[in-house]
């Protein structure tokens, strides 16, 4: 079924308020006058006399401005409010009768002088009628705009294209050049980022081609500030000093003896980096530099940023064109895929902190609410249950005895909420552990602690495999962690500034570093080391995590290594707890036996 997006403008929405409603500023002598001046505007406009029309559009529009402005006579902060109060309530009862009389409705945008909606062909006629009726019990005018393609980031960040041809954009991403409308502004700020974000938003241009294809240096230049707080301005240059101006025009080049841009505070010589700069800055006051100086590769990096934070809000382009999914007539197997394509494309977030590594893995905080929203969305109920296993004899007419062991094991259950009988279950073993000891053998948990640990545990691998979720192991620290760069060295390394003096280290303090160890304290180290109850060192604990790993590769989907892993994550919190070498070396000896027996019963594909 076909959609229409509509874009639906008040007409001289706060102009109209103060009108209608008496908000102009009780300062005026003779709000008539005002209302003439309105009226006049409107009927230029129609007249297509744009001259007139935009003349007076300007004044009729700073007279709400001036109703915010303490040093302006018209100045009235309780009638300028009403305006902004009233009009939001306006618009929001007409957004909630189109939701409650569309079905197929979806509310893109509400601003402050409109709404943009998305609905079925067939729910033209009935958005309509709203749409009359509220402009007839109002008084207020509505202009439709008919939208072929809208791009948004946020309320105050878009571009769209009426089916007529006309483009509109908004926002600091886009906005560009000097202002058609109102007073005189102009931002010639990296031209050529705004339009290549513009030509791939609405024409699918990719920013690179807009960029790399551009010969014009002015459209690269941006233009770098220092108010009047800053005492200076200075340029990195081989690492020294130069002093430029307040004011400068810049372009991102590749030479990297030219750095940053710094501004030195007037009041108390802090210094700071000037905001939006390239690493390596080409300042040009006096004049265009030859595009051969300029690095465009920076300002393809720039715009392709940029397009990006559009593509996290509509990552999904022109979905409202297309209608919704229909969820209910999906068996169980066809929601869960979908489910997991959705928290996919959600990209969780990752609050768990590897303290060994530095990396980060999600936690079921992250997993659970986002979960919950996507089965609700697409109607899948997920229950988690502990079996605490049953062990039975039976004895046949012969006397034969047969005995059934069923271990305890934690299930989920996937549940299509739409038809209960569809069902699908996930299942690991869960067995009882000891708590974790110290070295001074005291245990850490309780037994509910501990059990809590356990199911925590599970209900996080479990999700893992009902979500499909590809994550390093929060107890492997070195699987997925981030590669290390090397150390550049001296020569390679960018010059930095320092805005605070450092005192050098005490004398006595690097002496004492320093000092050799004496032979009792040799002694005690020495006996540290070869402790069997000291701390794992951190030797012994890169070959668990290399053990696990290798188990893990070859035997990943038997519950039996599954439920080692986890047993063995729990003794020692993920490898970060307290636990003794003797510990780890019965760690590695389990999985070593647990992966030869594995191997001579042929478990291996």
């Amino acid at each position: 079924m076909a959609r229409r997006i509509i874009n639906a403008d008040v007409t001289s929405y706060y102009p109209s308020l103060m009108i209608a409603n008496g908000y102009t500023s009780r300062n005026i002598p003779s709000p008539k006058v005002f209302e003439d001046i309105y009226h006049e505007r409107l009927d230029a406009k129609a007249s297509g006399d744009t001259a007139t029309a935009n003349a007076l559009k300007l004044i009729v529009n700073t007279t709400y401005g001036a109703t915010l402005n303490q040093y302006n006579d018209l100045y009235d902060p309780l009638q300028a409010r009403s305006v902004c109060i009233s009009g939001q309530l306006y618009l929001l009862e007409l957004a909630c009768h189109l939701v409650r009389d569309i079905p197929s409705l979806r509310l893109i945008q509400l601003n402050t002088d409109g709404v943009m909606v998305s609905l079925e062909e067939e729910d033209y006629e009935t958005y309509k009628a709203i749409h009359d009726e509220w402009m007839s019990r109002t008084g207020f005018g509505l202009e439709d705009d008919e939208i072929e393609i809208i791009w948004q980031k946020d309320v105050n960040g878009y571009a769209m294209r009426t089916t007529d041809g006309h483009e509109k954009v908004k926002g600091g991403y886009l906005v560009r050049g000097t202002s058609k409308a109102g007073a005189f502004s102009a931002n010639n700020n990296a031209t050529i980022v705004a339009d290549a974000l513009r030509a791939w938003l609405l024409d699918g241009v990719p920013v690179r081609e807009t960029v790399m294809g551009c010969d014009e240096p002015q459209r690269f230049q941006i233009i770098a500030k220092a108010g009047s707080k800053f005492s200076r301005v200075y340029q990195l240059v081989d690492g020294e000093e130069v002093d430029v101006q307040r004011c400068n025009r810049v372009f991102a080049c590749s030479d990297e003896r030219l750095g940053r841009l710094y501004k030195v505070k007037a009041a108390d010589g802090r210094v700071a980096k000037v905001e939006s700069l390239p690493e390596h800055c080409l300042v040009r006051n006096d004049g265009m530099p030859d595009m051969s100086e300029i690095d465009k590769q920076w300002y393809v990096a720039l715009a392709e940023r940029r397009a990006h934070d559009f593509e996290k809000e509509e990552r999904r382009k022109m979905a409202t064109t297309t209608k919704a999914p229909d969820y209910k007539s999906m068996n169980v197997w066809q929601k869960l895929a979908t489910a997991r394509l959705m928290v996919d494309e959600a990209n969780p977030t990752k609050s768990g902190l590897n303290d060994y590594d530095g990396w980060t893995y999600m936690e079921l905080g992250d997993i659970v609410p986002l979960q919950n929203k996507i089965f609700a969305e697409v109607g899948l109920l997920e229950q988690f249950t502990y079996h605490k296993g049953n062990r039975e004899t039976f004895t046949d007419a012969a006397g034969n005895s047969t005995v059934t062991d069923e271990q305890p094991h934690a299930v989920s259950r996937v549940v299509n909420v739409d038809d209960p009988s569809q069902v699908i279950e996930f299942c690991l073993p869960w067995l009882d552990i000891e708590p974790i000891v110290t070295n001074a053998g005291k245990k850490k948990q309780n037994a509910v602690q501990m059990q809590g640990s356990v199911q925590t545990y599970l209900r996080r691998y479990i999700k893992m495999q009902v979500l499909d979720l590809a994550m390093p192991d929060e107890i492997e620290p070195e699987t997925g962690s981030p590669t290390k760069e090397p150390a550049k060295n001296a020569e390679t390394s960018k010059a930095k500034v320092s805005t605070s003096k450092r005192s050098a280290p005490k004398a006595t303090a690097k002496a004492a570093s320093q000092r050799p160890a004496t032979a009792s304290q040799r002694k005690e180290t020495a006996k540290g080391i070869t402790a069997a109850d000291s701390q794992a060192t951190k030797m012994q604990i890169r070959q668990l995590t290399r053990a696990i790993k290798t188990l893990k590769d070859a035997y990943g989907g038997e519950p039996e290594v599954s439920a080692a892993i986890a047993e063995i994550g729990a003794k020692t919190g993920n490898l970060k707890g307290e636990f003794t070498k003797k510990d780890a070396e019965g760690f590695l000896r389990q999985l070593g036996e647990l992966k030869q027996r594995l191997d001579s019963e042929g478990g291996a594909e």
